[in-house]
């Protein structure tokens, strides 16, 4: 339960992970409850409890949305609890909607009573409010249509549970707080030791090296608090002592020696803690490379390329700053600390007491404000995601930007991109900047007191000159420990957020697993069946429906249909890119979650609409399936794509480098370039998606000669919107809305008065020849 208190603190929301299939009324504030239970709304009948971080002012205030089958409500913090700032039955909402307002957007709800803005929230939370506001406007459409009494139908509490997922997937399920963009890491409920555990766990196996750095910060430690004392011996034994001047070169010698040992124990020290970093972070960074192989094609499609490039990248980067300096600067001040504080009470305990009493009070003061400014901070860290993800996409588009003269409008949006990335740094760092002079100051304060203090200690004999000197000079390597250990919860966060990022990627359970001692497939004949498939991107919404399909070895199926009728959806699912929902998809009767996964790649050729090629020369990307394939066999693939002719007129001929995604060739040109990969794999079983649909008639007509070849003696499945390039196939299969609706031969099919092939056949002919009269 949330006491009652003003609601800018931070609270923790009780998890009720049992209720996050019908949102308990327990997750709101426990002032809510109580007006919800006046009101008449029951908890068992709650539908939904949606939570904002903002008010209709646009503060940082909690506000709640809740509703159960008759019934809506708004509740805001008002400083002393909350408030209700509206309520309605459901059945008078006319219209829900979500209205973008500068930051986020705007919850707007009209009744028979007006328009009225009930509630606000930020640009992250926009999907799930939108959701929010079509389900509140099939409910009131469902009260009204049912009359008095009713209440929400089975279907409309199903579009509820489908935003109830879509919450749990933007919401911790711990503290209920909204989760950063694109990431499941709530940077309130991270735990620090297990994942500080983690991380050293890949430096164990350089353990040798890292003993070998913990001992060099032991002795360095030991050899920096030799100094002070030498000094105090050259003035006290020395310079107040005359006769004992022939003493003088060979303590000035052994200064010199314990500087120059620190120094060389700092040096090796540093380069073994590099090493170290670098090492540890280049294996989680190839182990983070490695697991994104192995996941599906549903996980990239939900995921910002350039928050994955941020993962494995940028928050690699910071848990290397973390490992190569972190560590061993909090090491070594800690141990400095403890060293200076022993020899300091040694000394003289009523100094050594007066200069360390400060330092618990900087360190608490330190976490106290760091709790305060951590959601700075947060903002922060998403607003430099949003801008790497954003100048993936602008680089990747920008012959699309060109293309439509936006370059101006790309520059002024990655320049409020750029201006709220400024707002947030400056906003962060200036909180915590404004704290370290006050921290100094209570730092330095010792100094005041060990001259103070210390000029009575030596009036009283109690100390020597060269004592307090010795004391001033531990004063001052005392200071820069403390300091750290003042932004060490800030440096220990931001990496260990930035490690819990990137251990979500390896922790995400790859969908398309190979099963324990999986069949080796040698040889392929080529016989494709899909057995009662359903398959959806989302589970509730299948996109296959039911769909049973056999194709006999070597034949070719053309695959027609609208857009969206799922014929990309059935080619993925033939090549194992997603594994069905229900049923099966064999080759050879053998079920391809059966086979090893390397062995199906081998034997599967794709040539897409829009053929992805690396950055490298021609050679390397028609060689990509075969590395080690001979320059002979590469110069066969290319002759038989009818590409080698455009390749030879060019500068470099093989050698020519395509440029990023293959910018620098046309896309009939990256269509051969692809056809002569997939002639270079030479795989049974041929995938072909709109392989022309991009090209003039001429290169077309290249490009079908190039795929005559290469279709030749292998099962093939293809999908083009132009059906006449289907001429050869043996049948052609015919989809709507994920099902089969006709197969046959283009005779057959054409032969069916109201058949949906001779419907597309019809619209196609009649809008080939408006093409042709205009």
């Amino acid at each position: 339960m949330h006491p009652s208190t003003a609601p800018s603190s931070r609270r923790s929301h009780p998890n009720t992970d049992s209720s996050w299939s019908r949102l308990s009324l327990r997750q709101v504030p426990e002032p809510v409850t109580r007006h919800l239970a006046a009101s008449g709304f029951h908890e068992a009948d709650s539908l939904i409890c949606l939570n904002s971080r903002m008010n209709l002012k646009g503060r940082f205030q909690d506000s709640w949305f809740v509703a159960d089958r008759k019934r809506a409500a708004v509740f805001e913090a008002n400083g002393r609890g909350f408030l209700p700032v509206w309520e309605a039955p459901v059945e008078r909402i006319l219209e829900a909607k979500m209205a973008p307002v500068t930051g986020g957007g705007m919850l707007v709800v009209r009744t028979d009573q007006g328009r009225q803005e009930v509630m606000r929230f930020d640009a992250g939370q926009a999907a799930l409010f939108g959701g929010l506001a079509h389900c509140l406007n099939k409910q009131a459409a469902a009260l009204r249509d049912a009359g008095n009494g009713a209440s929400a139908p089975a279907a409309v509490e199903a579009e509820f549970d489908r935003l109830l997922k879509k919450q749990r997937e933007l919401t911790c399920s711990s503290c209920t707080r909204q989760l950063p963009r694109n990431t499941r890491v709530c940077p309130f409920c991270i735990e620090k030791g297990s994942t500080l555990l983690r991380i050293l766990s890949y430096a164990r196996p350089y353990a040798p090296r890292l003993v070998l750095m913990m001992a060099l910060m032991v002795i360095g430690t030991g050899v920096n608090l030799i100094p002070p004392q030498i000094t105090r011996i050259l003035i006290d034994d020395v310079l107040l002592s005359p006769e004992q001047a022939d003493r003088l070169p060979w303590l000035v010698l052994a200064l010199a020696g314990v500087m120059v040992t620190a120094a060389v124990i700092g040096i090796i020290r540093a380069r073994v803690g590099i090493w170290v970093g670098c090492h540890v972070t280049n294996d989680i960074q190839a182990s983070a490379f490695n697991h994104l192989q192995a996941l599906s094609l549903s996980y990239f499609n939900k995921q910002q390329t350039g928050a994955l490039m941020s993962r494995v990248n940028n928050d690699a980067r910071q848990m290397q700053g973390f490992l190569v300096d972190g560590i061993q600067y909090t090491v070594v001040n800690l141990l400095t600390i403890v060293g200076i504080a022993a020899v300091l009470i040694w000394m003289n305990p009523l100094l050594g007491i007066l200069v360390i009493l400060p330092g618990p009070v900087v360190v608490l003061l330190s976490a106290y404000v760091w709790r305060r400014i951590h959601r700075r901070f947060r903002l922060l860290w998403v607003a430099m995601a949003s801008v790497t993800s954003y100048l993936n996409d602008a680089l990747s588009g920008i012959r699309v930007i060109k293309s439509f003269g936006k370059e101006e409008a790309e520059i002024d949006r990655f320049g409020r991109k750029l201006a709220y990335t400024r707002g947030r740094t400056i906003d962060a760092e200036q909180t915590w900047q404004t704290l370290v002079p006050i921290l100094n100051l209570i730092v330095q304060s010792s100094l005041v007191l060990v001259w103070y203090f210390g000029a009575y200690e030596v009036y009283g004999e109690r100390l020597t000159i060269g004592g307090l000197v010795a004391f001033i000079g531990y004063l001052g390597m005392i200071y820069g420990p403390l300091q750290l250990l003042t932004r060490l919860n800030d440096w220990l966060s931001r990496s260990l957020t930035a490690a819990a990022r990137v251990f979500e990627v390896l922790d995400t359970e790859a969908e398309l697993s190979q099963r324990p001692n999986p069949t080796p497939l040698p040889e392929v004949r080529g016989e494709i069946e899909l057995r009662d498939v359903t398959f959806g991107y989302e589970r509730h919404d299948p996109v296959i429906k039911n769909l049973s399909l056999k194709i006999a070895p070597g034949e070719m199926i053309g695959l027609v249909g609208k857009s969206g009728a799922g014929k990309s959806t059935l080619i993925n699912l033939i090549g194992r890119l997603y594994d069905p929902d229900e049923g099966a998809v064999l080759l050879d009767g053998l079920d391809l979650r059966d086979i090893r996964v390397e062995d199906l790649r081998r034997q599967i050729g794709f040539v897409l609409q829009d053929n992805f090629l690396f950055s490298g020369t021609i050679a390397d990307n028609i060689a990509y399936a075969r590395p080690n394939a001979s320059h002979e066999q590469i110069l066969e693939a290319a002759v038989s794509a009818n590409a080698h002719t455009f390749i030879m007129n060019l500068p470099d001929g093989y050698d020519t480098y395509v440029g990023e995604r293959g910018t620098r060739l046309s896309g009939g040109e990256r269509q051969r370039i692809a056809i002569a990969r997939a002639l270079l794999q030479n795989p049974r079983i041929l995938i072909l998606d709109e392989a022309t649909s991009s090209v003039d008639t001429e290169t077309e007509a290249k490009i079908q000669q190039a795929l005559g070849h290469l279709v030749a003696g292998r099962t093939t499945i293809a999908i083009a919107h132009r059906l006449s390039t289907l001429r050869h196939a043996n049948r052609l299969v015919v989809m709507d809305e994920g099902r089969i609706a006709e197969v046959g031969t283009h005779a057959e099919l054409m032969a069916m008065e109201d058949g949906v092939y001779r419907k597309l056949v019809t619209i196609q002919t009649e809008w080939s020849r408006v093409i042709g009269i205009g």
